[in-house]
């Protein structure tokens, strides 16, 4: 009995062993198929997909057309493919529908040159083996500058909010509203270390998205959270891409190569036997973030680049039709080893990295939200634009999608609780690169323009509402939010969850989000203290033009918070005589888990006041009340004048041109003064004065001639020189007797260069009358001689000439000057006038000789220099 015993177990591990065998025979096969036709066969206690060989297509013929939709400008191009199978005609007839741009016998389609109003064509395959058999896709149409659509047309998708199925259809919901029909899942599921798995990590059961055979039993999630992402999208006609697994650790330090990519391949059979019926199920996303400038530094060895192709060539394998899709990172910007990019950089190694991968859909994130060595905004085309150029020098046939950052980074933030941009920066985003790619996904419209997001749900609602109302304006008009002056609740708070008395909670435009067990952000009310009523009254300051009251609550049932049960609005005009204005009490079931949940009444009424009253149990917890409407009218603009520079200082002779900007009117024009007068001021040009005895002040004022009530100024600081002033003299000789003589006069520049020289002999001093005064110009060697008519009031002159001209001679009844034998010597800072002169014989006896001179911030005046006497 015993050596029966023996046979029989030898026969039992026989038979285990040889079940094994065709298990892992059969898995094999699947990943190295020789036809499309396909079954499922579940072996060994696991499903797993057996490629089987076939010499001819059978069933019906069945087209599909990838992509499904695309978004172009004009002249933009766009290649569509047709999969057809049942037939070993794979041949397709291409038309466009209406006849608008045009579509070659490959699938190429162009749009037209002019685009004169948003619209949408179809483009349709059909086949030629069969033609009552045919697949669409849709292509919209946008012209620079018009709205009329909303241009991001997918998001990322992840699950760290616990919301039930109803909160997630709702979500998918709001997706749809803004034309959002992609759907990319971040990822299904991660690794973890497993010593008793060869490959020394294992399928984790901790975010796993379904019931893979792959976890033991009792480690399974219960909650099959994939059909119901795939049946929500498939009630919606929606498209899911769904992503691989995450690491344990850091993916790039490679030690989870061998491990990811085999276990990439077990879940996507698994998944495919599964939920592969879902139509909405699309294909995969390699959610490992490959940086481009990576792929420049290590060049075609690099392992992120191998792990995608691997990626590619694996799905491709277990299911031809699937799409492929990767979200590639690119950074201006390096630091430490990482280099940084510039486009023509990015081309070369985008259009080798593409050729290498096969991917199907590359979606670069544009950097706008993270901007840490990002490209700006306005090199973002640039970037765009090469990788566009990549993807066409490859002929891999990719798609180029961009992921749009709808966040906001913040350094003292984790990444998943970065705040929601601005539209008007995601509007910049998405105009910067229209003409290079088809489609726009964001990251991540749960985080940031989802009214239940979980962070910051004022924000992303304010977002979502801003984002309809911008590119769809005819559907969408602009509310405002109204700011509500002040409010009161009745009865008040719980003292353990006060509102604020500095900064009321309720109108604070912000807060409502998870912030662990904290609810700092939130109003408390409690039904022992409310009996289950309460009621804020809200004073919005004026009357209103009313559409819509918001409250902003809560779920939280294992902490005792629930929904409000009622909400119910009315308004007035005086505070006193109150209109019913509408009520709700649509709000989601209660949930478990920590739920925002927006309270949305609607309607029509003119009104200042405002008043909410809630119905509840155990405990209410709000933090935003709005009261949304049209906005007012625009007050009429009032003038206003700026002056530019607003303050400037300057020293001697030193200028400003001031500027002044005038809005709020057509007539721009101004009137410029300046107070106390020194100096000048001529059409808003200041020149400051040649002397500055002390530090002073000047105002610059401009006043508009439309309304002289309006005025902007500049002030001027006058401060000292600190440079030494121009040097002027010696005069060569400096004595002397005769009619005539050569005289040299030599100047040298404390600041800058010699503007001017002057050079006077007189008998009655500094003064011009009955003198011989000389002025020389540096900038183009001109020099005059006083006319004997000139006063110190009013400087006249006999003539002027250039210094060195032959044969001329400029004279008054004093002195004559030979311009032909006089002339100029300039030396750096140093000027020396060469003066030929001759005197009247009449003008006899002896004379004091003067100088004066300007340099680039000075002036010198008639220090004495000589004396000459004429016999």
């Amino acid at each position: 009995m015993i050596r029966f015993s023996l046979v029989r177990i030898c026969l039992i591990l026989l038979l285990v062993l040889s079940s094994t065998s065709q298990t892992a025979s059969l898995y094999a096969q699947s990943l190295e198929p020789s036809t499309p036709s396909k079954e499922y066969v579940r072996a060994g206690g696991r499903t797993v997909a057996a490629e089987l060989r076939a010499s001819t297509p059978s069933g019906p013929v069945s087209i599909a057309v990838f992509p499904s939709t695309a978004s172009l400008g004009p002249s933009q191009s766009q290649q569509f493919s047709a999969t057809v199978t049942g037939s070993a005609n794979t041949s397709v007839t291409w038309s466009v529908s209406p006849s608008v741009g045009s579509i070659n016998s490959n699938g190429l389609y162009t749009a037209p040159a002019v685009i004169g109003t948003a619209q949408s064509v179809t483009v349709r395959a059909t086949s030629q083996a069969d033609p009552s058999k045919s697949a669409t896709a849709t292509v919209t149409f946008y012209s620079p500058g018009t709205s009329g659509y909303f241009p991001v047309f997918g998001s990322f998708l992840n699950f760290y909010r616990n919301m039930p199925q109803e909160l997630w259809a709702k979500e998918f919901d709001l997706m749809r509203e803004v034309d959002m029909d992609t759907i990319v899942v971040v990822a299904v599921g991660r690794l973890r270390s497993s010593a008793s798995d060869p490959l020394g990590y294992s399928l984790s059961p901790e975010g796993l998205l379904y019931p893979s055979t792959w976890v033991p039993p009792a480690e399974r999630p219960t909650t099959d959270r994939l059909e119901m992402i795939l049946s929500l999208a498939d009630q919606r006609g929606m498209k899911v891409y769904l992503g691989s697994l995450q690491t344990e650790a850091d993916w790039s330090t490679g030690l989870e190569f061998a491990a990811l990519r085999e276990y990439n391949k077990r879940v996507a059979t698994e998944i495919l036997q599964l939920y592969g019926s879902h139509p909405s199920l699309r294909g995969w996303y390699f959610t490992q973030e490959v940086w481009m400038n990576w792929v420049k530094y290590y060049g075609p060895t690099y392992y992120g680049t191998a792990l995608m192709r691997d990626f590619v060539a694996d799905m491709k394998v277990i299911d031809p039709t699937k799409r492929c899709t990767a979200a590639v990172v690119f950074k201006k910007t390096g630091y430490g080893a990482m280099p940084g990019l510039t486009p023509a950089e990015l081309q070369s190694v985008t259009t080798g990295f593409l050729q290498t991968t096969g991917i199907d859909i590359l979606m670069p994130q544009d950097g706008a939200g993270a901007e840490e060595g990002a490209a700006p905004l306005n090199e973002l085309a640039s970037y765009f634009a090469a990788m566009a150029a990549a993807r066409d020098a490859a002929a891999a046939g990719t798609v180029l999608w961009s992921t749009t950052e709808t966040f906001t980074a913040n350094p003292y933030l984790s990444n998943d609780r970065y705040p929601p941009a601005d539209v008007f920066r995601i509007d910049q985003q998405v105009n910067a690169i229209r003409p290079y790619v088809t489609g726009y996904v964001s990251w991540i419209f749960g985080n940031d323009m989802s009214p239940q997001a979980t962070y910051y749900p004022v924000e992303a609602s304010a977002l979502n509402r801003e984002y309809r109302s911008r590119f769809k304006p005819q559907y969408f008009p602009r509310y405002e939010v109204f700011p509500l002056q002040s409010y009161q609740a009745s009865p008040a708070p719980s003292p353990y969850y006060p509102d604020s008395p500095y900064t009321p909670k309720l109108s604070d435009r912000t807060g409502g989000g998870y912030n662990g067990y904290s609810l700092a952000h939130w109003v408390g009310f409690r039904i022992e203290e409310t009996g289950g009523v309460v009621r804020i009254t809200a004073d919005l300051g004026s009357l209103r033009d009313i559409r819509m009251v918001r409250a902003l609550s809560q779920s939280w049932v294992v902490s005792g918070i629930y929904r409000p049960r009622m909400m119910t609005v009315e308004v007035s005009s005086d505070g006193v005589n109150w209109t019913l204005f509408g009520s709700t009490n649509s709000f989601p079931n209660d949930t478990l888990e920590f739920a925002v949940m927006w309270g949305e009444v609607g309607g029509a009424a003119t009104a200042r006041y405002v008043r909410c009253t809630f119905t509840h149990i155990a405990w209410l917890f709000l933090s935003e009340l709005e009261v949304l409407g049209v906005p007012s009218a625009p007050p009429p603009p009032t003038v206003s004048v700026t002056v530019t520079p607003t303050s400037v200082a300057l020293t001697e002779n030193q200028s400003q041109q001031f500027t002044a900007t005038v809005t709020g009117t057509t007539n721009t024009a101004v009137t410029w003064s300046m107070s106390p007068i020194i100096g000048s001021l001529i059409n808003g040009l200041y020149t400051a004065p040649s002397y500055i005895p002390s530090p002073q002040t000047v105002t610059v004022r401009a006043t508009s001639q439309a309304d002289p009530t309006k005025s902007g100024a500049g002030t001027v600081n006058l401060v000292q020189s600190t440079a030494p002033p121009p040097r002027v003299g010696p005069m060569n000789p400096d004595q002397g007797t005769g009619l005539s003589h050569l005289f040299s006069f030599d100047t040298e520049a404390g600041s800058g260069s010699i503007q001017w020289i002057q050079v006077l002999f007189s008998a009655s001093g500094v003064t011009q009358t009955n003198g011989c005064l000389i002025y020389y110009r540096t900038s183009d060697d001109i020099a005059a001689v006083s006319a004997d008519t000139a006063t110190p009031e009013n400087y006249q002159w006999a003539g002027w000439a250039v210094i060195g001209t032959p044969g001329v001679t400029v004279s008054n009844s004093q002195c004559t000057l030979d311009y032909q034998n006089s002339w100029v010597v300039k030396n750096g800072s140093r000027v020396t006038l060469n003066l030929s002169l001759s005197f009247a014989s009449s003008w006899s006896g002896t004379k004091d000789v003067f100088m004066a001179a300007a340099d680039s911030a000075q002036t010198v005046a008639w220090p004495y220099v000589g004396y000459w006497t004429i016999p």
